[in-house]
């Protein structure tokens, strides 16, 4: 007859979690090497002797971590990353466990533990890639223009022989004649206008490259011909190219033996390369700009972002002499629903939170912004106290719809929120601040009332009552 084991897994599941929390904060360390040390700390969440080895399986690994050995005495749970299976825990124990003590309530903990676990692991691992794609891409970038304008400044500055830039040069060049007839034309030119160089000599430079700039004031000779040292000109044209080609034209005098202007050289420099480069390196850095705006927990903007839109907000708004309204939004008893449930739950209800209140504010003006903490707040342009008071209601509703349990809240036994509002129309005696004072103390008394309301109050140019902003 088999022996009752006596399962008290609470010291020995906190350490085997432990021990699995430490293991995915590294992230160098591969998936499949996690798994294998998962492996072997799991087992040791149960009683001595009584757990003789372990295995998972994860997708879409094809090998499975094992450590141990088999029994026929097993136990299995499934683990999820993103709400998808990915895997499955199998315990093998050296004895039944007795009635009462169900080691699968304490596998169903360990497996979701591990599949949060990998879930964290992977988002970090991503975010980490992609920064460091961007940051590689941003040096690429840089680089690539560093190089191209090097060798701009370079061609400007050479001063050789007429003869040797033809030979040598890998630019469109060609001689125009004072008097607008077309002297020479080197091999990069003729390729660019598709004609040779018989029969490009000796039409006249507009009938070949027709612009804006062509016979008026800005015609790179005639500006020569008024005394003009160098002419410079950065400009698309499409040649005989299928498409437009980003072009440097640089033309300078060509004098005589006597110093008298008979023409000019012009230099065509093909920087469609450097245009790329220029905007791709400008899209890098918005997207870093972006980055840098967004709060990295709820992916909501962040302080920073909410601060920049209010100053330009009141600016404009003050202006236009329209108003503008804050709700600022606290969730209730938060540091109890940590201490209940964790701060990794408290994560996910923060991110929650964030959502629903976003899901509500539906203009592409207004911001909803991360304040701090549990708090947030919403930036409502062209909006009165009114009007802002039902949205911040059509909030708190919501938030409470979602029945997050919060079973220690003195409020009622799901999360919720308590908001404050306040508008104004900004003028040059009122600030920012001021309004952000008022819409922080209604909050306060929206707590003091007992939380999960909406308190608003107008606005007035005074310091509030009440605590101090934070």
């Amino acid at each position: 007859m088999k022996s009752a084991v006596s399962l008290n897994p609470s010291l020995a599941e906190l350490k085997c979690l432990y021990a699995l929390t430490l293991l995915a904060e590294n992230r160098e360390t591969p998936i499949q090497q996690l798994l294998q040390e998962a492996a072997r700390i799991i087992p040791g969440a149960w009683p001595a002797g009584t757990a003789a080895g372990c295995r998972i399986t994860f997708d879409p690994l094809t090998d499975a971590a094992f450590f141990g050995q088999e029994n026929p005495c097993r136990r299995s749970g499934d683990f999820y990353v993103n709400d998808t299976k990915r895997g499955t825990i199998e315990i093998f124990l050296t004895e039944e466990p007795e009635t009462g003590n169900d080691s699968s309530i304490l596998l169903t903990e360990i497996a979701e533990r591990l599949g949060k676990l990998i879930e964290q692991k992977e988002t970090r691992d991503k975010f980490a890639e992609l920064n460091e794609e961007l940051l590689q891409t941003n040096e690429q970038m840089e680089y690539v223009l560093s190089q191209a304008n090097t060798m701009a400044i370079e061609a400007e500055i050479a001063n050789i022989e007429l003869g040797q830039i033809f030979n040598t040069s890998a630019d469109a060049m060609w001689v125009i004649g004072s008097d607008y007839h077309v002297q020479r034309a080197n091999k990069k030119l003729q390729e660019l206008t598709g004609q040779s160089e018989k029969e490009l000599t000796g039409k006249l430079c507009h009938e070949i490259f027709s612009h804006s700039m062509c016979q008026g004031d800005e015609c790179p000779l005639q500006r020569i011909k008024q005394g003009a040292k160098l002419v410079e000109y950065d400009f698309e044209h499409k040649f005989n190219q299928d498409e437009a080609i980003s072009c440097i034209l640089t033309a300078t005098p060509l004098r005589g033996l006597d110093q008298e202007l008979i023409g000019i050289v012009a230099d065509f420099k093909n920087i469609s390369a450097r245009k790329k480069a220029e905007a791709a390196l400008q899209q890098a850095n918005m997207e870093l700009q972006r980055l840098a705006s967004i709060d990295s927990l709820t992916k909501i903007a962040n302080r920073r972002r909410f601060d920049d839109v209010l100053t330009l907000e009141w600016r404009r708004l003050q202006r236009e002499k329209l108003p503008l309204a804050l709700i600022m939004i606290d969730i209730d008893c938060f540091k109890i629903y940590n201490d209940t449930y964790g701060h990794q739950q408290g994560d996910d209800c923060l991110q929650s939170v964030a959502r629903s209140i976003s899901q509500q504010s539906k203009r592409p003006a207004d911001l909803v912004a991360r304040y701090g903490g549990e708090e947030f707040v919403v930036v409502l342009p062209n909006t009165d106290t009114e009007g802002a008071t039902q949205l911040a209601e059509q909030m708190r509703k919501q938030v409470q719809l979602l029945n997050m349990p919060h079973k220690n809240s003195p409020v009622t036994p799901v999360v919720t929120i308590s908001l404050g509002v306040s508008a104004v129309v900004p003028v040059s005696n009122y600030s920012p601040e001021q309004l952000l004072s008022w819409a922080d103390q209604c909050l306060y008394q929206a707590k003091e009332a007992g939380r999960n309301q909406v308190q608003s109050a107008p606005f007035a140019n005074t310091a509030p009552p009440g605590r101090q902003l934070k």
